[in-house]
Order: C-alpha cells, then sequence, then structure tokens
C-alpha cells in the first residue's frame, strides 16, 4: 500500500472545517506504511522533535495511537492544490508541518488503504 484515501474528517486539534478539507484526498504513506500505531501528539499543543515526543510520553504530552504515517509535507502540497484555504491555516497555525521531517498521523477510522 503507497497511499491512503481520506473518507471522512480525520482526528485532530484543527478545526472542523480544516479537518474535512482533507475528505476525499489521497495522501502517499511513509514507505508504504500500513496502519499502526505510532507515538503521537497534538499538532498545536504537542511537542516537536523526536527527543521532545519521546520526553512527552513521560509528561502525558504524547501518547501512542494507530493510524497511517504520511509526510506532512507531501500531504500538504495536496491539500494545497485542492483546498488552498485549508493549507493556508496550516501554514499560518502550524507551519513547521511545511518542513521535511514532519509526518501527520491520520486515525484508522478516516481512511481507506490503497
Amino acid at each position: 500500500m503507497d497511499s491512503v484515501l481520506i473518507v471522512s474528517p480525520p482526528q485532530g486539534e484543527a478545526p472542523d472545517w480544516v479537518r474535512e478539507a482533507w475528505v476525499g484526498l489521497r495522501l502517499p504513506t511513509k514507505d508504504g506504511r500500513g496502519a499502526r500505531r505510532y507515538l503521537s501528539a497534538g499538532v498545536l499543543t504537542g511537542p516537536d522533535g523526536v527527543l521532545p515526543m519521546l520526553l512527552g510520553l513521560v509528561t502525558g504530552r504524547t501518547n501512542t495511537a494507530s493510524g497511517y504515517y504520511v509526510p506532512s509535507q507531501e500531504a500538504l502540497a495536496i491539500l494545497d492544490a485542492a483546498r488552498p484555504e485549508a493549507a493556508a491555516w496550516w501554514r499560518a497555525e502550524a507551519p513547521r508541518f511545511f518542513k521535511r521531517g514532519h509526518a501527520f498521523l491520520f486515525d484508522d477510522a478516516a481512511c481507506r488503504p490503497g
């Protein structure tokens, strides 16, 4: 599996209208990975970086969740082409996700593989 189709608004801290903008988009998964458990944190309130994410387990700022790991830079390019107003929200509120090395975790219920 190389991609997922977003079939319902994913869980998360972004406003409803931004999460709804993902519906109908096909997004690449990292290295063709399927759904599995990953370390997860909020896009607005969670720590940024591997070490802060691991430390967040101790402080309760991160958890584990099951879903599809999608490189955020690629996902946001797709979102920007389809729904630029939603991509503009990400650019203003969480610009780090436009940088290489960041990722989104789309929950299982929001996705259809392939």
